[in-house]
């Protein structure tokens, strides 16, 4: 959660034409981010990223927001993600922050700013949907005051909701797997890799083949000896291999980074074989 800097003022008019627009609104693909990587100079590496379960391209303003999303595109139980949501309708916000007495966010025209929550993420329960709030801090921020007061903001309005409200920072967040997500994440439709999906089974019985054959080989030349016996293009079953990982059908430990030059970290079978 929190109150990004601005590029441009957010006067009452600015945020009624956002509204009409439906930033803040829809869900998965149809869901519209209230802030976009266009409207806020962002403190470290802002990124768009194809959401594999929303269907439509999200906006993250941090490399921390960028890893956390990582984490839970790997989830299993993830339905939709929402990134940048916003804490509507304004006066509610502004009346919390009375009630907290603590300054609500406003811009350097002393216009207010709409809150918004870092992700929204709806997730499947053994009894239906559960919605979850987080706010994602580095944790030498937590040292700011100004930066609770804003967090205690954003935990009443959820509160009020009966949302469970949380904060997650780099600490809670496991960088290598989010990074192999990443790593993986563009090769999950075949269709990115140029193949036919009917084109991937082939390349994959042979796969399995050799990782089995020469499980503490560098998967590069793994994948180059796999293109060699088929006759492929250099870096198609390097591309497969991410692929098949990236759909769950080659299980790796996501907890060891996932590089070309490294033996597959292939998580082994209970009859002794690997996935």
């Amino acid at each position: 959660m929190g109150v990004k800097r601005m590029r441009y003022d957010r006067s009452p008019r600015k945020i009624e034409r956002w509204m009409k627009e439906g930033r803040g609104a829809g869900r998965n693909s149809t869901y519209q981010p209230w802030l976009t990587v266009r409207d806020v100079p962002s403190r470290g590496k802002s990124t768009r990223v194809y959401g594999w379960h929303t269907g439509r391209v999200h906006h993250f303003l941090s490399q921390l927001e960028e890893f956390y999303f990582y984490t839970l595109e790997w989830r299993r139980d993830i339905l939709d993600i929402r990134e940048q949501f916003p804490l509507l309708p304004l006066h509610e916000t502004v009346q919390i922050a009375e009630l907290l007495r603590v300054d609500h966010p406003r811009d350097k025209k002393g216009n207010l700013v709409v809150m918004t929550e870092d992700f929204l993420i709806t997730c499947s329960g053994p009894r239906g949907e559960i919605i979850k709030a987080r706010s994602i801090k580095p944790a030498p921020e937590l040292q700011s005051r100004r930066v609770w007061e804003k967090l205690r903001i954003a935990q009443e309005y959820w509160r009020r909701r009966g949302t469970d409200w949380g904060l997650v920072t780099d600490r809670e967040i496991d960088p290598i797997l989010a990074m192999n997500v990443r790593q993986v994440h563009a090769y999950r439709d075949p269709a990115a890799l140029g193949l036919d999906p009917r084109q991937v089974m082939p390349i994959e019985t042979v796969l399995r083949q050799l990782l089995h054959e020469s499980p503490r080989v560098p998967h590069r030349l793994v994948a180059k000896k796999c293109d060699d016996i088929l006759g492929l293009e250099s870096g198609t079953s390097l591309a497969v291999t991410w692929h098949l990982i990236a759909v769950r059908r080659l299980e790796v430990d996501m907890t060891v980074p996932l590089h070309p030059n490294k033996p597959l970290p292939l998580v082994k079978r209970e009859d002794g074989g690997q996935s």
